[in-house]
């Protein structure tokens, strides 16, 4: 409790990486015993293996709501990333409708296109993201890369940092290296396409790769903007037609431009949004 300032308006339970029964008991204890001792809201941040939450999720929802918890941003790992399959995806999903139907206000954790397509579907309230990154959670790999000795260079300084801020294109939904997009954008034939419009951006064909964190930030928000300005059940075909966009102008730089972006943008994430969105349309009109 005392790490946190005083103007704090939000309490984050102290929280452990839970993979089984006893790590998922001491963070519903540990946010118990948070509520006990203070009077400001509540916001749990579960990290938790996607295999165990999928086999538990009832029994961590509950322990959440008897912890008294209302607000909690659920993290998955591994999860995110562009090479999810659609059975995956509806797992993650499935998870934050138990969160959801037990009456806790749930974010998607750590998580770009999926998190967005998931409040789109209704089955988050909300997603985070870095700046730039952030965008996918895998805590082992995480841990495992934190736990390496430095690379040091000839005198013995430390070499490199941290994983950069990427370059957000809205065009492709999909944060590349400033390198990457650079090229990109050099790209007469795509490039119009993958222009941002917004704010500075809409002054240079260069916009999002000049200030990569201030683009990031209104491009996002501009993106969710726009999702909830629409009535609920128009959110699913909003989603499906905005991907299915995305799908067809990566699979053109796929085929034009394979070298600007390494070997090539994936595909499969999307796609499974897609798939799955569409069947969850054709469940609700059955």
């Amino acid at each position: 409790m005392q790490a946190h300032p005083d103007f704090t308006t939000t309490i984050t339970p102290p929280h452990f990486y839970v993979s089984d029964d006893r790590s998922a008991d001491l963070n519903i204890v540990l946010a118990a015993d948070t509520a006990h001792h203070t009077d400001k809201p509540l916001r749990a941040i579960l990290t938790v293996s996607r295999k165990y939450a999928d086999k538990h999720a009832q029994r961590l929802a509950s322990g959440y709501v008897q912890a008294g918890i209302g607000q909690l941003e659920l993290r998955l790992s591994p999860f995110g990333g562009e090479d999810e399959s659609l059975a995956k995806i509806r797992s993650g999903f499935t998870v934050l409708d138990t969160f959801r139907d037990a009456g806790i206000i749930t974010t998607l954790g750590m998580s770009g296109t999926i998190g967005h397509a998931a409040v789109a579907l209704g089955h988050a309230a909300a997603f985070s993201v870095g700046i730039g990154l952030g965008e996918h959670v895998n805590h082992k790999a995480d841990l495992s890369r934190q736990q390496r000795p430095p690379t040091l260079d000839e005198n013995g300084k430390k070499k490199g940092g941290g994983p950069g801020d990427g370059v957000y294109l809205p065009g492709i939904h999909h944060t590349l290296s400033r390198t990457n997009a650079a090229t990109l954008l050099g790209h007469s034939d795509v490039r119009m396409r993958l222009l941002c419009r917004l704010e500075d951006c809409a002054t240079s064909i260069a916009g999002p790769t000049i200030d990569p964190r201030r683009h990031y930030l209104h491009a996002r928000a501009y993106e969710m903007q726009a999702l909830l300005q629409r009535p609920d059940a128009w959110r699913a075909q909003m989603e499906v037609d905005r991907l299915g966009r995305a799908l067809t102008l990566r699979q053109l730089i796929n085929d034009h431009h394979p070298h600007a972006v390494g070997r090539g943008l994936k595909l499969r994430t999307l796609r499974s949004i897609v798939d799955l969105a569409a069947g969850e349309q054709d469940a609700q009109s059955a």
